[in-house]
């Protein structure tokens, strides 16, 4: 849809597109959108770097947890909400799948929701729910979803990493997993371990195998007991596949999840992250790889 939209670029001036990561071919940093768009990226992607990086769009650093009171308290309005959706249940009600993030508050506050249908999106419990009746306009398109697959990045140094971390994490612990090839590989070496939990923005292929063999299964959490807390899903169709209509997975908003007051109350957790880079003397300069404990 956004491609769709890119294309009536000689319609439109001056409208400014806010968004976190996105996913797939779409070329927001072509010149000849410089008058039409205007990119307002609260998470660099691939496909917004060279646009950020040129007078076409800028970078907000925030936390994510911190985006959804952008919008609830109009420090940065919004007049449309772009969002895709799975097709409405039963009672008149869609999900907004795998990514409840920040599009929660996005469609709670805008003042017009255009929704793209997608049979393909999963339909996720938790509270990443909108009624129809709620949608200003609403597209079907069977597509499928973006797929992310980290078992490319995998190095002998990277595999090494994954097990050197994984002895770090205790029995009974609480995981919150970063992106990349290394939480996956942390999560392919803890196969010998037992009740382990998650609570996490973002999950991918790489707990499954945990779930199926019973390490994974939520059982010493405080918050949420019993579920997995997420807050959006990046990873193969065999995911997509996993999370829908599971009860097991709760896709919670943003400022929910990330809330280290939330956070906290389960004991042991844990999180596991990649370094971009570390400067000379040593200070994390993004995320870091290994385990913390809050």
């Amino acid at each position: 849809m956004i491609n769709k939209l890119l294309e009536r670029y000689e319609e439109l001036q001056k409208v400014e597109l806010v968004s976190i990561t996105t996913f797939g071919d779409i070329d927001f940093g072509n010149h000849k959108y410089k008058a039409s768009f205007y990119i307002n990226s609260l998470f660099v992607s691939a496909n917004t770097r060279s646009a950020v990086n040129s007078a076409q769009g800028d970078y907000v650093p925030i936390f994510l947890s911190e985006i959804p009171r952008l919008f609830y308290e109009n420090y940065l309005p919004l007049d449309v909400a772009i969002v895709q959706v799975s097709p409405p249940d039963a009672s008149g009600f869609c999900s907004l799948g795998t990514s409840v993030d920040i599009a929660k508050a996005a469609t709670d506050t805008a003042k017009i929701i255009i929704a793209q249908v997608n049979p393909n999106m999963p339909r996720v419990h938790g509270n990443g729910f909108i009624h129809m009746s709620k949608i200003d306009k609403m597209v079907w398109n069977d597509e499928p979803l973006p797929e992310v697959d980290y078992s490319k990045d995998v190095t002998p140094a990277t595999e090494q990493i994954g097990k050197n971390v994984a002895a770090l994490v205790e029995d009974g612990a609480t995981l919150q997993l970063g992106i990349g090839a290394i939480p996956d590989l942390v999560l392919r070496n803890l196969t010998n371990h037992k009740n382990l939990g998650i609570h996490t923005e973002m999950f991918s292929d790489g707990v499954l195998p945990l779930i199926e063999s019973g390490v994974i299964n939520n059982s010493m959490k405080n918050i949420k007991r019993g579920r997995i807390v997420t807050s959006f899903m990046a990873g193969t169709k065999k995911l997509y596949q996993f999370v829908n209509d599971n009860p097991l997975v709760n896709g919670l908003n943003i400022d929910y999840v990330n809330d280290t007051d939330i956070i906290r109350k389960n004991d042991k957790a844990t999180c596991i992250n990649s370094a971009i880079e570390i400067d000379i003397t040593g200070q994390v300069c993004a995320d870091s790889i290994g385990t913390y404990q809050y």
